[in-house]
């Protein structure tokens, strides 16, 4: 008789790949422009956002529109937002962060390596890796999500931010 014991973290390990690869969304900060529907899966969230006629959606656009096609630096497109009073994931949500051991309230504000870890996300094309945050060997899984800018417009994106740095 063949047994294989997988044990418990194995198991769920599994379990985790297979429903990675089917598409859902299995935990971790959502990125800015998304949500999670009822069923798991990231969707392109065009709400409005409080006080404001633009959606998360919108102001990731406009951030890659910005960089893209007007040549204007992550501190420009920062400073913008911040003067249009623009809401980040944290001040909307009311989330903190920790520091030493309480948690705080964040300045809510935009910040330049805010807009650097936005036009580097392939989520925004497009295209999400499973698993490379991970502090345990696991598979890395590349798996599509709904695109809220085009590749071309990504891509120059990210040529263009390279060729300033």
């Amino acid at each position: 008789m063949l047994t294989w014991n997988v044990g418990h973290s194995g198991t769920s390990m599994v379990g985790a790949n297979r429903a990675a690869r089917s598409g859902k969304w299995l935990g971790g900060i959502v990125p800015y422009g998304y949500r999670v529907d009822s069923e798991g899966y990231l969707e392109i969230c065009e709400e409005l956002l409080p006080y404001s006629d633009m959606t998360e959606a919108g102001v990731v656009r406009l951030i890659f529109h910005m960089l893209a096609n007007q040549g204007h630096s992550c501190i420009k497109v920062s400073d913008y937002l911040n003067a249009f009073g623009v809401s980040t994931a944290y001040a909307k949500d009311d989330r903190k962060v920790t520091r030493g051991k309480r948690k705080e309230n964040t300045a809510g504000i935009w910040r330049p390596s805010r807009i650097r870890g936005i036009i580097a996300n392939t989520s925004y094309k497009g295209v999400h890796f499973y698993g490379k945050r991970s502090t345990r060997k696991r598979d890395i899984i590349e798996r599509e999500v709904p695109a809220i800018v085009d590749v071309e417009t990504w891509e120059k994106c990210r040529k263009s931010f390279e060729a300033t740095k």
